[in-house]
């Protein structure tokens, strides 16, 4: 046999030829790992909360979907669906008061949101709910002024 048959026939090169290539391709293996678990964990926390809405477990469904807006407080668009959930957890217990706060703390998640109107019922709601229908009315009818989709629109009207 020839060598280059030699070299065919023998072991693939892997690219290990020093130890440091091997630490460094499970470090990155590592890192991928846990980025993936951390992104399944606050799927799981958007379900669950998703899934508390749903079977009227507000308590619960707060709890998570708090938790799924801290671990996505840097993009805020990924956060929209799980503060709407946090407020309708809220309202459904009549803590109105809270859902205001709780608009202002996620503004940049609120600001997000493709509707601007999405977020408009909530705070109208708050404001009613804390006694202020004035500024409630307010908010509802510049809502609805600005473009919003039917159904925030019709939300917004009742």
């Amino acid at each position: 046999m020839s060598t280059t048959a030699e070299r065919r026939l023998g072991p693939p090169d892997c690219g290990f030829r020093n130890p440091e290539s091997g630490i460094r391709l499970v470090f990155v293996l590592g890192v991928a790992l846990l980025l993936a678990f951390s992104a399944c964990a606050a799927d799981e926390d958007l379900v669950a909360a998703r899934n508390a809405v749903h079977d009227k477990l507000y308590p619960v469904a707060e709890t998570h979907a708090e938790a799924y807006l801290k671990g996505v407080s840097d993009r805020p668009v990924g956060g929209v669906e799980a503060l709407q959930l946090l407020l309708q957890a809220l309202a459904e217990q009549h803590r109105y008061g809270e859902v205001l706060a709780r608009l202002d703390a996620w503004s940049a998640m609120a600001n997000a949101a493709p509707d601007a109107g999405t977020f408009a019922f909530w705070r109208a709601l708050g404001l009613l709910g804390t006694g202020k229908p004035r500024e409630c009315i307010t908010v509802a009818e510049a809502a609805i002024a600005r473009t919003t989709s039917s159904e925030n629109a019709d939300a917004l009207q009742r």
